[in-house]
């Protein structure tokens, strides 16, 4: 809810335009000017699993990325995808496919947290669950107290 002090910083900034309006503007001008030209690769971590790592040094707008987790996925991705947001600089993702995954979540956070110590600019070590457009936090506990990928 916009405080009468946002209204009228709106207001004064553009005429005519809602703090929403102002805000999907302002999420498509990063996107555009910051999020552009991103390396986008795929790192073998274990002979069956590979993390998508998406990174641009010194860029430190990538972890925004996690607002467009959908656009990284294939398509479908009905089970979502454990991601991290390690440094500013970096996304890791790993599209959920199979009960197998909760195996994996273990390795992933180990890759996160190295990828977090190491970092210029460190955000959070911390894994996620993205599904049906939410983060779910992900613990080792995570799969028996909240449920599992199926």
């Amino acid at each position: 809810m916009a405080t009468d002090q946002t209204t009228a910083n709106v207001n004064a900034l553009a005429p005519g335009h809602s703090e929403s309006e102002l805000l999907q503007e302002a999420i498509g001008n990063t996107v555009r000017m910051e999020l552009g030209g991103l390396d986008d690769r795929e790192h073998e971590v274990t002979p069956m699993d590979r993390v998508r790592l998406i990174a641009k040094d010194n860029n430190s707008y990538v972890a925004t990325g996690l607002m467009l987790v959908h656009q990284f996925l294939p398509d479908p991705s009905p089970y979502g995808a454990f991601v991290a947001a390690p440094a500013g600089s970096v996304l890791l993702l790993y599209p959920v496919t199979s009960d197998r995954a909760v195996g994996f979540a273990a390795v992933f956070r180990q890759v996160a947290a190295a990828l977090f110590r190491d970092a210029p600019d460190p955000v959070c070590p911390a894994v996620y669950w993205w599904h049906d457009g939410c983060f779910t936090g992900w613990t080792s506990r995570t799969s028996t107290t909240r449920g599992h990928p199926e």
